[in-house]
């Protein structure tokens, strides 16, 4: 099954509980709910419940709100990326004129 349709869907084999978790959080709310396959009868039946609960949760939360970007001080929004040798990106904020009296580079620091 693609990933995507099992979004905020997690299979729970533990001991003698075998399931699908169902789980989404939107800022401070969250929902939790556990479809065990003994009850619904078999895993597709347990997923086939665990889908359709997801579906009517998220209509219920609304969608995912917009992250803030990270502005400068004046909130002017210029930013740069960089990327390490790792493959790991790293977004910075940058100085500009309107924010600080000499327009300065964001600087990466190893520790």
């Amino acid at each position: 099954m693609p990933a995507r349709k099992q979004r905020n869907i997690t299979r729970f084999d533990y001991g003698n509980s075998h399931g699908w978790w169902v789980r989404i959080r939107r800022g401070s709310r969250a929902v939790s709910h556990f479809f065990s396959d003994g009850i619904h009868g078999s895993k597709r039946a347990a997923l086939a419940k665990a889908l359709a609960y997801r579906d009517k949760e998220l209509r219920r939360l609304g969608p995912v709100p917009k992250k803030r970007s990270r502005l400068c001080a004046c909130g002017c929004g210029k930013r740069i990326t960089r990327r390490y040798p790792s493959g790991r990106f790293v977004r910075f904020a940058v100085g500009c004129s309107r924010s600080s009296p000499k327009p300065r580079s964001a600087v990466a620091r190893r520790r």
